[in-house]
């Protein structure tokens, strides 16, 4: 989570405020929902996060350990779209 913490900023992207979690903190995610646009996750915390009645609007990114490069460029434009 650091490395993709830092790969993210080192993208342009330190306007963003990161939060960092783990799925298994039920307790945390609706508030965590009413305060994030977006999510990089496993697919198989994406599963757990729509399990979790994730609202619709919640943008899920699923990484899955590829985050590499260009996936940093397209997150990066995805983001500063969702501004």
């Amino acid at each position: 989570m650091e490395n993709k913490s830092r790969s993210i900023e080192g993208a342009s992207l330190e306007h963003l405020d990161l939060t960092e979690t783990y799925v298994d903190r039920i307790d945390e995610m609706p508030g965590l929902f009413g305060h994030v646009r977006a999510a990089v996750c496993s697919s198989t915390t994406a599963r757990k996060l729509l399990e979790l009645c994730a609202p619709q609007d919640l943008e899920i990114i699923e990484e899955d350990q590829t985050l590499d490069k260009g996936s940093i460029q397209m997150l990066e434009r995805m983001l500063h779209r969702s501004l």
